[in-house]
């Protein structure tokens, strides 16, 4: 190590520094989005629905009303990925109507393409009462937050032009970089877009509804879901619906293009 200036390090002492760097580009990032993220306004979350969009988006949205029409009977899922209606009940919600209006043999992508109206119209309303950011702020979280790795791609590349200069192998730290600019591009589309608000809310929920996540009643089923995610469904008669939506989500986001990941996917993973 030749002085305290980075920059004069060999390329082993500097590709060490750059990794160590990037661990803390991703706690920046998490703070950053949190300090900046819109205080919305007091508010109650007042269904399953609400709480679901607000803890995970649309993505969430979708997987409660699903699990609770599977635990009430409503539908039946004979196959992977695939639904069938089975019990129509007097007063269906508007979301359930949507689903029973797609036929028989509903795959997955059809059931996000049957609630997305139902989705960002719920949006609507959460972003107007304060429980929820809009595209607006949704955006300046975005762009604040990646800030730290635009950050330590410039460092990067200075150090890459000193390394040329002296004609050191830099190629190692050029990889480096990509991989911090995918984490970074791949992180900046990932927005909770609940307000502080709507996390206060939602914090308060969970606490008061703790037993749901361990031994939910079918009735309950949706509420669960919407409050902890598909995991609450392990162990039960819907665990295949879990391990479907486990496996769908294993390979990104697993949204719709919805509200939480920016535009409306999943929510709360950023953030």
């Amino acid at each position: 190590m030749n002085g305290v200036n980075p920059l004069d390090w060999d390329a082993t002492e500097f590709l060490i520094l750059y990794v160590v760097l990037i661990v803390v580009a991703l706690v920046l990032r998490t703070i950053i989005a949190n300090f900046v993220r819109g205080e919305g306004y007091a508010g109650t979350l007042r269904d399953a629905d609400e709480i679901a969009m607000v803890a995970g988006g649309r993505q969430r949205f979708n997987e409660a009303v699903i699990a609770r029409m599977l635990a009430t009977g409503m539908l039946t899922m004979p196959e992977r990925g695939r639904f069938a209606p089975a019990h129509r009940p007097a007063n269906p919600t508007g979301a359930e109507r949507a689903v029973f209006a797609m036929g028989s043999r509903i795959k997955w992508a059809k059931v996000m393409s049957a609630l997305r109206d139902h989705a960002f119209q719920l949006e609507e309303r959460l972003v107007s009462r304060g429980l929820m950011m809009g595209d607006g702020e949704v955006w300046q979280v975005r762009l604040l937050q990646a800030m730290p790795f635009l950050f330590l791609l410039g460092f990067g590349w200075v150090r890459v032009q000193v390394g040329e200069m002296r004609g050191e192998a830099v190629g190692n730290l050029i990889v480096t970089m990509i991989i911090a600019a995918l984490i970074g591009m791949a992180l900046s589309f990932r927005v909770d877009r609940a307000t502080k608000a709507g996390r206060a809310d939602l914090a308060s929920l969970r606490a008061t509804n703790e037993r749901l996540r361990r031994a939910p009643l079918s009735e309950e089923t949706g509420m669960a879901v919407a409050l902890f995610g598909t995991p609450v469904l392990a162990g039960t008669m819907l665990s295949d619906f879990h391990r479907m939506r486990s496996s769908d989500s294993s390979g990104g986001c697993g949204s719709d293009g919805g509200s939480g990941c920016g535009g409306g996917g999943c929510g709360g993973c950023g953030g």
